[in-house]
């Protein structure tokens, strides 16, 4: 099939569904203001239809922004096995919220953090560094910097964006 004719099959299929969605959530919203005793509306056509696709696009990019924030559970192994796919890229990211947050490694030996986290990806010096990933900002990635005191014990952490 042509790109052109499979554009406008593309466009009519919107247009059937974006008719009978206005018929579901348009009208009645429209029904209800003026019930409330609000002005009524007065888009006509394409204006009306525009208004609903930016209000579809809007929940749509609000849903997604929800549903991808970071937030999951830590998992020891699966922290440790991580390699970065195009399916897991933000997946240590996701973690570190986690990991900050119930399990203090302020205090840990070098070992119980390695342990934990397994190998680091950098050393530099008393700095080790996890990579992160892909932050779900833009195209930033992130890296878990842990900097350990001369008694070998956790001194500072810290998350790097940029």
């Amino acid at each position: 099939m042509p790109l052109p004719a499979l554009a406008h099959g593309l466009w009519v299929l919107i247009e059937m569904v974006l008719d009978s969605l206005e018929n579901f959530l348009v009208l009645p919203a429209r029904d209800a203001l003026l019930l409330a005793g609000g002005a009524p509306m007065t888009i006509q056509g394409h204006g009306r239809r525009t208004i609903f696709l930016i209000t579809i696009v809007t929940l749509l990019v609000l849903a997604w922004f929800i549903s991808n924030q970071s937030g999951k559970k830590f998992e020891a192994d699966k922290w440790k096995s991580w390699k970065e796919t195009e399916f897991s890229l933000s997946m240590r990211w996701d973690m570190v919220g986690d990991l900050q947050r119930n399990h203090s490694l302020y205090g840990m030996s070098k070992s119980q953090v390695l342990d934990l986290l397994g190998p680091p990806d950098t050393v530099f010096g008393s700095e080790h560094s996890y990579y992160l990933g892909m932050a779900r900002k833009g195209i930033n990635t992130g890296q878990l910097r842990i900097t350990f005191g001369d008694d070998q014990v956790v001194s500072e952490v810290s998350v790097w964006d940029g």
